[in-house]
């Protein structure tokens, strides 16, 4: 019977879609993951001999009581993976801030993001083929290794608190919840960072996270002063 070291992410991922389908009952439910788990057609499952499918379907439903449990490993195949969030560039921030939000579903996409062939640099040209390689690899410890990079991750920003948001003494609520901001904030920063550095987007993208951040910080930080400065000359022109 199948482990979850068996099974692949791309099937877990189905078993997903399948698990929280709302159109599906719960018998659909379970029929449809036995036949992603074994490779088996609606039709070939539906004409197997009673006691097969019956063994099948229990095993389904055992193994998805339970949660895939693998091991963290530096390299998966010829891919070694970085799970220091220090060593990322800004583009790969970038990635991984929105791979990261849709979990499961993005997994292989955030592999992606910090893995490099063995005794090579990291790339950023080749992140689909390394993407549908981690799609293939076992769902466990596809898992194992994503769940340890995002709690260094989430560490990492710690000590960068000040940067993300807006800065509500210079903004009103209602701009903070503007679409713009949520989709292209950090298209707008790293615009605003290859300005201070007077090089190209593509360029800025490519500086060391934490260059980056110390840019962003000073600009935000001048931003503000800034905002200040103008409110004290705006009050002085409404005393005259």
């Amino acid at each position: 019977m199948k482990t979850w070291k068996e099974i692949s992410l791309f099937t877990f991922q189905q078993l997903e879609k399948i698990s929280n389908d709302p159109h599906l009952d719960e018998l659909d439910k379970v029929c449809f993951c036995t036949c992603e788990v074994f490779g088996l057609t609606e039709y070939q499952l539906d004409n197997m001999a009673p006691k097969k499918a019956a063994k099948k379907i229990r095993h389904v439903v055992k193994l998805m009581e339970s949660k895939p449990e693998g091991k963290v490993r530096k390299r998966i195949g010829k891919y070694t993976l970085n799970y220091d969030p220090a060593d990322l560039t800004l583009g790969q921030f970038v990635e991984l801030r929105h791979f990261l939000q849709g979990q499961v579903h993005s997994a292989q996409y955030a592999l992606a993001s910090i893995a490099r062939v063995v005794g090579t640099t990291y790339k950023s040209d080749g992140h689909p083929i390394r993407a549908d390689y981690f799609l293939r690899q076992p769902v466990a410890d596809v898992l194992a290794c994503l769940n340890c990079f995002a709690e260094r991750y989430s560490e990492f920003l710690k000590g960068y608190n000040a940067l993300f948001g807006l800065d509500v003494e210079l903004y009103t609520v209602g701009e903070q919840a503007k679409s713009f901001n949520r989709r292209y904030g950090w298209v707008y920063s790293a615009t605003a960072i290859a300005e201070h550095e007077r090089i190209t987007l593509d360029q800025a993208y490519g500086l060391p996270i934490r260059q980056a951040f110390n840019d962003l910080m000073y600009l935000k930080a001048k931003g503000r002063y800034q905002a200040e400065e103008q409110k004290v000359l705006m009050n002085q022109a409404k005393k005259k």
